[in-house]
């Protein structure tokens, strides 16, 4: 496997790892949330502007119906982490590619550790790779932010 594509894997794979793990964390941040109260000035019967009011409880999981479910996608999953169990998903497990994850994250590693102004040269491996619109051409001089922007 060649450099490039196995740092792609890794990368990828990171990717996934952390949009799974944001998801359980968002989720566990609402289902342990506080009971919290909210100071309003005025809003007191008995005048004092520093009584607090009880915010409304707030369900984490909106409520669905037993319908037939309409997704409109090549594949999908739906996963219940506190049983672990997938619920229900579409056709078969088959790998898919992952499309637009890979470029929100090439996008967001290029930003946050490139330089936008470095200059690259690229290689005849980066010029054989098809699915590019760019026609990028052995030896030819690109700045990475024109790449990103590609």
């Amino acid at each position: 496997m060649k450099r490039s594509h196995l740092l792609f894997s890794i990368v990828s794979t990171y990717l996934c790892l952390g949009i799974v793990l944001i998801g359980w964390s968002i989720e566990a941040f609402a289902a342990s949330s506080p009971d919290i109260s909210l100071a309003v000035k005025g809003a007191s019967s008995d005048g004092d502007p520093a009584s607090t009011l009880p915010l409304p409880s707030i369900a984490p999981y909106p409520t669905v119906g037993n319908g037939p479910i309409y997704v409109q996608a090549n594949e999908f999953a739906l996963y219940n982490p506190e049983s672990g169990k997938v619920l229900i998903r579409s056709k078969t497990m088959d790998p898919v590619a992952i499309a637009s994850t890979t470029k929100l994250m090439t996008t967001y590693l290029t930003t946050q550790y490139g330089n936008l102004d470095d200059v690259i040269t690229v290689t005849p491996e980066a010029a054989g790779i098809g699915g590019s619109l760019m026609d990028l051409h052995t030896g030819e001089k690109i700045s990475v932010r024109n790449l990103l922007y590609g």
